[in-house]
């Protein structure tokens, strides 16, 4: 049984790790996270991890009822997503945008460094076979493309090959050549 089979079990597995859990459920022979909370099985943190984020999400969808009022909410970020070449420069891209780096981190907070998907330095002080572990699960198969956000209406002067084939206008998605 994997840990996504409930909500509870998967958030705790966000916080203390898919293989711990799945320790924990055969130690305590349950699959029901309140079950297996009252063992020492877990750490507190996880423990208490848990009944805070569903605690958060009720109230986030009904803040009024909770006494928050007045919330100044920001407006969603709008962009569009292009894929590009593994290991493609974010400035190259920035300037492909017509727009500035800052923007491309902003809008893509999960990529470090100046190139798409590096590791992040979490993953690196995990151990190696945990980590090829890891990285399977999310990037199998390997796309031969990243998807990058850039501004909605930036013009298109990467070319063509890296662009969504279905989006916008013919001359939205012909090449231009870059600056």
């Amino acid at each position: 049984m994997g840990c996504s089979t409930t909500g509870t079990l998967a958030t705790a597995s966000y916080n203390a790790g898919e293989g711990k859990i799945l320790t924990a459920m055969k130690k305590a022979q349950s699959d029901d996270f309140w079950e297996i909370s009252n063992h020492r099985y877990l750490k507190k943190e996880t423990k208490e991890y848990v009944p805070m984020f569903l605690a958060a999400m009720t109230i986030a969808k009904e803040p009024q009822k909770y006494g928050f009022s007045n919330i100044e909410y920001h407006p969603p970020l709008v962009y569009e997503k292009v894929s590009v070449p593994p290991s493609t420069n974010l400035a190259l891209i920035a300037r492909a945008a017509e727009t500035d780096l800052a923007e491309i981190r902003a809008l893509n907070p999960a990529l470090l460094g100046k190139r798409p998907l590096r590791i992040c330095p979490a993953l690196k002080s995990t151990c190696r076979r945990e980590r090829k572990k890891f990285l399977r699960r999310i990037f199998h198969p390997c796309p031969a493309l990243w998807r990058v956000k850039i501004p909605t209406g930036s013009p298109r002067a990467i070319p063509s090959p890296f662009w969504p084939k279905n989006t916008g206008s013919a001359s939205r998605n012909s090449a231009r050549p870059m600056r």
